[in-house]
């Protein structure tokens, strides 16, 4: 025989696999909203740095315009080369003391920044010599400032004239003679001339800088250089992209810009965001370069005690559903065993049972039931009727007697009735309401209906023990049987 569950085998295991997975959605929400959080601050960062580095820009510009003041003793302390037709100025001792007048000394700087020209520049003499005497007193300023952030991969200024002046000295290394001439055919020296209100922004480059013998991907940001109205150059900023975008951050895939004039937004990116900073003219865009892979991996490291907790929550919800489940099936194998499985009342043993459980008022009343003639309609009226009929004699005695009382059926169609109460007259009202109960209705089974009859044992409880009681009540029953039937007697 199946017994009734509280859960079904499917609920069993869809239930904890729905948690679980309610859980794991909530898991991978979490993680996606902790990627987003970091990749907006990120951005932030950018954004920061950016500002800064354009203030930076802006402050080296700003030098460039209106301090013209021509020191030529300066270019007496630098280092002086020319080959292949280019003069070379660095200074000579690269610990230079900002202001030797003092009369307490600041510490020495390591500056390193070299000037470039053509060879006319080693003349003293000459007028390349003269212009950029008005120059070089800001040198300093750009190898200090160009340390100040990481990103900064170098500062110049590249003059119309023709030399130019950078920072580091590593910056210079490969200017040749034509450098300017070139400088001057590029789209960003024209641009920076018509945008004087703005900073221009180069594209994104990996060919012609070197770090470390490495190539990095680097864009620049320029002035102009504007004094009496004229052009005289321009001030320009070298931003390395993987240093800007390569902070310590808890990302599983990096940051990447692209240059939206000659590139457009790869498939994969996601989190775009176009690089809006006031006072610069920007045609880029930051993205999150997603790889799925990288990603899926990521989250199973970052959330794996959560992905545990998820298992641990999975088994234990199975494990707990199991165990109601086979008590749920225990309780209902040890009811159906103390129940007539025809009527639902208890039988003899279930009675017993809940008997000595039950606690016992001042008197108690034991009724032992029996359908007269009951093998005639069987007989007559085939087994059907017969059943219910002794489904019918169930229910009215239950709806008859109080919730504390017991109903049994002991077999065939005999039924054993238990009530307890503070008087016997009390007790005797109960069996009579439900011997009426029973007559009332017969007809609607049987068209001439049926009778009961009954022994009924009443005694005080201390002195009530079952099996004595059940003979009392059944000799009471039989007194019934053998004088007409339809009687209860007391």
């Amino acid at each position: 025989m199946k017994g009734k569950r509280h859960f079904s085998h499917r609920f069993v295991v869809v239930a904890p696999l729905t948690l679980a997975m309610t859980v794991l959605v909530l898991a991978i929400n979490a993680y996606l909203n902790a990627i987003n959080r970091e990749i907006d601050s990120e951005y932030d960062r950018i954004d920061r740095s950016l500002q800064r580095t354009t203030r930076l820009l802006t402050a080296i510009d700003y030098a460039f315009n209106h301090y013209l003041v021509a020191r030529p003793d300066l270019l007496l302390s630098h280092n002086r080369k020319v080959e292949d037709g280019v003069c070379r100025m660095w200074p000579i001792d690269p610990l230079l003391n900002l202001d030797e007048s003092r009369d307490v000394p600041i510490p020495s700087i390591d500056f390193s920044y070299m000037i470039t020209a053509d060879a006319s520049l080693c003349d003293p003499s000459s007028r390349m010599y003269q212009r950029v005497a008005s120059r070089v007193i800001l040198a300093p300023s750009l190898s200090f400032l160009h340390d100040l952030d990481d990103e900064i991969f170098g500062i110049r200024y590249i003059d119309e004239s023709g030399f130019v002046m950078s920072s580091p000295a590593s910056r210079a290394a490969k200017i040749d003679r034509d450098f300017v001439s070139i400088i001057k055919t590029r789209p960003y020296w024209r641009d920076t001339a018509q945008n004087k209100d703005k900073i221009t922004v180069s594209r994104l480059s990996s060919t012609s800088l070197l770090i470390d013998g490495q190539k990095r991907q680097v864009f620049a940001m320029t002035l102009p250089v504007v004094i009496d109205g004229d052009y005289r150059g321009m001030v320009e900023l070298d931003v390395n992209t993987e240093v800007l975008l390569s902070k310590d951050s808890d990302l599983p895939n990096p940051i990447k810009l692209i240059d939206l004039r000659t590139s457009g937004i790869p498939d994969n990116a996601v989190h775009v965001k176009h690089l809006n900073i006031p006072g610069v003219e920007f045609h880029h865009a930051v993205y999150y370069d997603l790889d799925i892979r990288n990603e899926i991996a990521f989250f199973f490291s970052f959330k794996v005690y959560s992905l545990l907790g998820i298992v641990f929550i999975y088994v234990l919800s199975t494990v707990v559903l199991i165990y109601f489940n086979s008590d749920a099936e225990k309780t209902y194998f040890k009811d159906l065993a103390a129940r007539d499985p025809m009527t639902g009342l208890l039988n003899r043993r279930g009675f017993q049972s809940l008997l000595q459980r039950t606690p016992h008022q001042q008197y108690i009343a034991l009724a032992i039931l029996d359908i007269d003639d009951f093998k005639r309609i069987n007989d007559t009226h085939g087994h059907d009727v017969g059943d219910n009929v002794i489904c019918y004699v169930a229910d009215q005695i239950l709806c008859s007697i109080r919730q504390a009382d017991i109903a049994a059926r002991f077999g065939g169609e005999e039924f054993v009735i238990y009530l307890t109460g503070d008087s016997e007259q009390k007790l005797q009202q109960i069996l009579l309401r439900v011997r009426a109960a029973l007559a009332e209705y017969a007809s609607r089974l049987l068209e001439r209906g049926f009778t009961v009859s009954g022994g009924v044992d009443i005694t005080k409880a201390g002195q009530f023990e079952f099996e004595t009681a059940f003979k009392r009540a059944d000799d009471k029953l039989y007194q019934a049987k053998t004088n007409g039937k339809d009687k209860l007697i007391f």
